[in-house]
C-alpha cells in the first residue's frame, strides 16, 4: 500500500536527505518549506500523515498544527525538534494537539524512514471499545484505584484526628510521629494512583515534620495553620476525584505493571533465626501481609543450610540463641558465597554498648530490641531490603504494551531481578535518574516519543553512553534492526520471544556490564574500590548524609611496616597480606559502608550514622581481628602484623570529603609516630590488642 504524506520543513537540505528514503519504502511525499505552501497542498490532495518542523519562516509548527486540527482532528502527526522537549510541552503536543510522535533532530535519515513508516502502520489499527473494555488488567487497575480513592478519607482523617491529639504537649512527639509515618505511606501511593497532588502535599507534611528534629516544644501558631491547609487541600482534591475513573486520572498507567500482576507471589525473601517459635510465628504474620515471604530457623546449622539452598534478600538474626554464640553464626554466614551483601539485623532483649558495636563490626545495618511492635518491624524489613536491592541487577522496561511488561516484568523478578516498569517515555530522564538501571529494555515503537530517539539522545548523556540497551519490537525488518543498532542500541528481542531466550539475553548483558565496570572500579589484589570509584561514591555519600543529617565518618589505615614484610617475608606474601585484608575487609562492616584501598599500603573506610568514638571502637574491633590473622613467607615462615588508624569524623572536623581526608591523614601519622598498633580520634586513641 502507498501511503502520502505532508512533509513540512523549510530546511531544503533536510529534506533531500531524508526523502529518497522516505520514498524507498513506497511513501509518497509532498513538500512544503512553508505555512502557506503547506496550507495549499493539504487542502488540495489527500493525505495519509504529517511530519512537522517546529520552526518555520512565516509560522511555527505548533500554531500551524492548532489551525490544521480545527478541521482534521485525527491525522497521524510525527512532530519534528530541534532539541529535547519539556514534559510541558510535551502534553501539550501530545495530548492537545494529538501529536503521535516526536523526533529530534539531528535525524539518521534510515531510522527516520523508519519511524514514520511505522508510524503510517500503526495508524491503520485502532483497538475496538470492546477490546478496551474488555482488558483485564485495565479492570483490574479501575477496581484497585476505585478501592484506593473510597479509603482515603479515612486516611485523612487518621491524620486530622493526630494532629488535634498533637495539640496536648504531653501527646505532641508521639502523635506528630503517627503523622509523619501516615503521610509517608500516602505520599508513596498517591501518585501512583493518579493523585499526584496529594502524593505531593503528603510529602510537605512528612518533610515538615522531619524539619522539626524532635523537637516539638515551640511550635507556633503558623505550624499548625500549615498542617490544616494541607489537610483542607488535600480533602478538596479527594472529594473532586470521587467516583474518578482510572482512564480519566493521568498517572494512572504509572501503577507499577508487577503490583498488578503479583498477585500473592512474594516479592521479597528474608531468612529468620531464633529459637523462640512465638517470634518467628510473630514476624511471619506481619511481614507475609506485605508478601514478603519469611524463611525460618531455629538452629545456626538450619539456618547455614538453607542459605545454601535458597537465596534471601535479609537475615534477621537473634542475638540470644541458646547453646550457641550468634556473633560466631554471623561470621560463618558472612563466609558463605555472595552472602556478604546481603543485609543483616540483630535481635536482642537486652544490649550492651559492647554487642552494638561487634554487631556493627559483623555487619549489622540494623540492631532491634525486642519486643518490636508492629511498625518497628516493618521500617526495619523496608530498609534492609531497600539496602540489599542495591546488589541486585536493576531492570528498566519502556514499553507502552503492558502485556509485555507485565510479563518480561514476572519473568525477570523471578530469576532475581529487580524490575521496574515505565509507560510513558517522557519520563524517562526522570526514571533512569531514580532507578539507576543496569539495562534498560526499550520498545522501539510507542506514542509519543519512540525508541529510535530516546536511544539517540541517552547516547548523548555521559552517564548513560555505556548502559546496555536491548530493543523489543514485533518489528522484525532487516531495515529496522539496522535502525536499531545505528542507534546505539546494544541487542535486539523480537515479539513474541521465549522467557529463556528473555533471561538469557538480558543476563549475559547485565553480566558483561557489570564485570567491565567492576574491573574499572576494583583493585585487582584486594577486591576493594579503587581510590576514584570510592570518592565518587563517598562524595555522594556525604552529600546525602548532609540532606538527611546524619553523621559519618571517614577512617584512614595502613600496615605498619609493611616494606620490612617485603623484605623479610618476599613480596609474594605481602600480596597475600593485601589480599587478607581485603578478604577481611570485605566481610565485616555493613553493607551500605564503603570500603576501598587508597594506594599501596593504606586502606580507606566509610562509616554512615556511626560517630567518631564508635568509628573509632568499630576500628579497633576490626583491628584486634587483623593482628590475630596468621600469614605465611615464602620460605615456610609464619608471621603476623599490625595496623594503625586515624578517624576523621563529619561534621565537627570538616565537611567536605577533602577536609576529612585531611584531618584522616593528620590522625594516621599520630597513630604512625606515637607508636603504632592505634586508632586515633579527636580526643584519644585506642591501643590494639597485643599479638
Amino acid at each position: 500500500m502507498t501511503y502520502t504524506i505532508l512533509l513540512l520543513d523549510d530546511d531544503e537540505r533536510f529534506r533531500k536527505l531524508v526523502v529518497p528514503r522516505l520514498k524507498a519504502k513506497d511513501i509518497n511525499v509532498l513538500e512544503a518549506g512553508s505555512g502557506k505552501q503547506a496550507d495549499d497542498l493539504a487542502a488540495s490532495n489527500k493525505i495519509d500523515a504529517l511530519v512537522i518542523d517546529g520552526v518555520l519562516p512565516d509560522t511555527d509548527g505548533i500554531t500551524w498544527l492548532r489551525k490544521y486540527r480545527s478541521s482534521e482532528p485525527n491525522k497521524p502527526v510525527i512532530y519534528i525538534s530541534a532539541f529535547w522537549q519539556s514534559i510541558d510541552a510535551y502534553q501539550v503536543l501530545t495530548s492537545e494537539l494529538g501529536v503521535s510522535q516526536i523526533v529530534h533532530k539531528p535525524v539518521i535519515p534510515g531510522v527516520f524512514a523508519e519511524q514514520v513508516a511505522a508510524e503510517l502502520m500503526r495508524s491503520q489499527w485502532t483497538p475496538s471499545s470492546n477490546e478496551q473494555k474488555d482488558d483485564p488488567i485495565a479492570l483490574e487497575l479501575e477496581e484497585l484505584s476505585r478501592e484506593y480513592i473510597e479509603s482515603l478519607p479515612d486516611e485523612i482523617r487518621k491524620i486530622e484526628e493526630a494532629l488535634e491529639k498533637a495539640q496536648d504537649p504531653n501527646q505532641r512527639a508521639q502523635e506528630l510521629q503517627v503523622t509523619r509515618l501516615c503521610s509517608h505511606k500516602l505520599r508513596g501511593t498517591a501518585g501512583s494512583f493518579g493523585l499526584t497532588s496529594l502524593g505531593d502535599l503528603m510529602g510537605q507534611m512528612e518533610d515538615r515534620i522531619r524539619s522539626l528534629n524532635d523537637v516539638y516544644e515551640n511550635l507556633d501558631e503558623s505550624f499548625w495553620s500549615e498542617m490544616a491547609d494541607i489537610i483542607a487541600t488535600c480533602r478538596n482534591i479527594i472529594e473532586k476525584n470521587a467516583g474518578a475513573s482510572p482512564q480519566k486520572m493521568a498517572a494512572t498507567t504509572r501503577v507499577v505493571s508487577q503490583q498488578a500482576a503479583a498477585s500473592q507471589r512474594a516479592l521479597a525473601r528474608i531468612l529468620v533465626v531464633d529459637d523462640d517459635p512465638h517470634f518467628l510465628d510473630y514476624v511471619e504474620k506481619i511481614v507475609s501481609q506485605r508478601l514478603i515471604e519469611v524463611v525460618r530457623a531455629s538452629t545456626p546449622e538450619e539456618a547455614l543450610q538453607l542459605l545454601k539452598q535458597k537465596s534471601v534478600d535479609a537475615i534477621i538474626l537473634d542475638l540470644n540463641l541458646a547453646r550457641v554464640k550468634s556473633f560466631e553464626l554471623a561470621k560463618d554466614l558472612r563466609e558463605l558465597p555472595g552472602v556478604e551483601h546481603i543485609p543483616l539485623a540483630f535481635v536482642s532483649s537486652d544490649a550492651s554498648l559492647d554487642d552494638r558495636v561487634q554487631a556493627a563490626q559483623l555487619g549489622a545495618s540494623l540492631y532491634l530490641n525486642k519486643p518490636l511492635d508492629p511498625d518497628t518491624l516493618e521500617d526495619a524489613v523496608q530498609r534492609l531490603l531497600i539496602l540489599g536491592s542495591r546488589e541486585k541487577p536493576r531492570i528498566l522496561i519502556v514499553d507502552d504494551d503492558k502485556f509485555f511488561t507485565k510479563r518480561a516484568a514476572d519473568i525477570l523478578f523471578d530469576k532475581g531481578m529487580e524490575v521496574h516498569t515505565l509507560h510513558e517515555p517522557s519520563r524517562i530522564l526522570e526514571q533512569l535518574h531514580e532507578v539507576n538501571p543496569d539495562l534498560l529494555l526499550l520498545d522501539l515503537l510507542m506514542p509519543g516519543i519512540s525508541g529510535f530517539d530516546i536511544c539517540k539522545m541517552l547516547r548523548t548523556i555521559p552517564r548513560w553512553q555505556a548502559l546496555p540497551i536491548v530493543f523489543v519490537t514485533a518489528q522484525t525488518g532487516l531495515d529496522t534492526r539496522i535502525a536499531a543498532f545505528t542507534c546505539g542500541g546494544d541487542d535486539y528481542l523480537a515479539k513474541p520471544l521465549s522467557d529463556e531466550e528473555l533471561v538469557t539475553r538480558v543476563s549475559i548483558r547485565v553480566e558483561r556490564s557489570r564485570l567491565f565496570k567492576e574491573r574499572s572500579e576494583r583493585d585487582a589484589v584486594t577486591g576493594l574500590l579503587v581510590r576514584r570509584s570510592f570518592m565518587e561514591r563517598f562524595t555522594a555519600q556525604l552529600s546525602a548524609s548532609r540532606r538527611q543529617r546524619q553523621v559519618v565518618s571517614l577512617v584512614m589505615f595502613d600496615l605498619d611496616k609493611f616494606k620490612d614484610i617485603n623484605d623479610n617475608h618476599g613480596h609474594l606474601a605481602g600480596d597475600a597480606v593485601l589480599a587478607g585484608l581485603g578478604h577481611l575487609l570485605s566481610k565485616r562492616f555493613r553493607v551500605e559502608d564503603l570500603r576501598g584501598r587508597w594506594g599501596g599500603d593504606e586502606f580507606i573506610l566509610a562509616l554512615v550514622g556511626s560517630e567518631k568514638t564508635q568509628s573509632a571502637m568499630l576500628m579497633k574491633a576490626f583491628l584486634d581481628e587483623f593482628t590475630q590473622m596468621v600469614f605465611i613467607g615464602e620460605s615456610g615462615e609464619s608471621f603476623q602484623t599490625a595496623l594503625s588508624a586515624g578517624v576523621a569524623a563529619s561534621p565537627e572536623d570538616g565537611q567536605t570529603p577533602h577536609e576529612l581526608l585531611q584531618i584522616a591523614d593528620q590522625r594516621l601519622y599520630e597513630a604512625k609516630t606515637t607508636g603504632r598498633n592505634k586508632v586515633v580520634y579527636v580526643g584519644g586513641s585506642l591501643e590494639i590488642a597485643p599479638k
